[in-house]
């Protein structure tokens, strides 16, 4: 099947970009480290996402500690990628406030872990899709940092998350509308992936090489 075939190229994909930031992963600077760590993180959910899925157990659960974990690592990369003192002040304020709701959120009512958690992902993912916007401005006055990396970020999880918090009305749609759903979801995380690769490919395939010459 199509949707079979995307998915395991997406998964081939991030597992590729794993390999080649780890390879260079001790010449890389602290928010490239953190993001390597990220890409791992991400791996390994998504591995055991697809065991579960074939064993036909439900894996919804896993999307909490994607979201929360993501979150986490990303605003950190973003934190180590801004200049300005505010700036990551800012992050570091949104990231306190938004993994306290969402504990409280799951002492509340502690069913959320079994299906999608709107408020989680609506926490999680926008203030993401915040710091990719203002990273894209501090680029236009200053030098364009991860360009790619941050333009797979806004890109992917902006759509990805439309399409998450519309999930639990998804599960309960027709088999081929959940499919194309997810179908898409597969290509947007493709699209990420090339951009990642890319981002390594042009600016940090030579980082070992120029470490060991210094």
């Amino acid at each position: 099947m199509f949707q079979d075939f995307i998915t395991h190229l997406g998964l081939v994909l991030l597992i590729l970009n794993v390999l080649l930031y780890f390879k260079v992963f001790l010449s890389l600077e602290k928010s490239l480290k953190i993001f390597s760590i990220y890409l791992l993180f991400i791996s390994v959910i998504q591995i055991i996402s697809f065991v579960l899925w074939n064993l036909k157990i439900n894996n919804i659960f896993l999307s909490h500690y994607y979201f929360v974990i993501q979150f986490i690592l990303l605003s950190l990369f973003f934190m180590n990628i801004f200049l300005l003192l505010k700036q990551k002040r800012k992050v570091l304020i949104v990231l306190i406030i938004s993994l306290s709701v969402i504990t409280l959120s799951y002492i509340i009512n502690p069913d959320l872990y079994y299906s999608f958690n709107i408020y989680e992902i609506a926490l999680t993912s926008v203030p993401i899709i915040y710091f990719s916007v203002l990273q894209i401005f501090n680029s236009l006055l200053k030098e364009k940092k991860y360009l790619y990396i941050n333009t797979g970020i806004l890109f992917y999880i902006l759509l990805s998350t439309l399409i998450f918090i519309a999930g639990n009305n998804i599960i309960n749609l027709p088999d081929y509308v959940n499919d194309i759903t997810w179908v898409l979801n597969s290509i947007l995380f493709i699209i990420f992936q090339l951009l990642i690769f890319y981002e390594w490919y042009k600016n940090l395939r030579h980082k070992k090489e120029i470490l060991i010459i210094n």
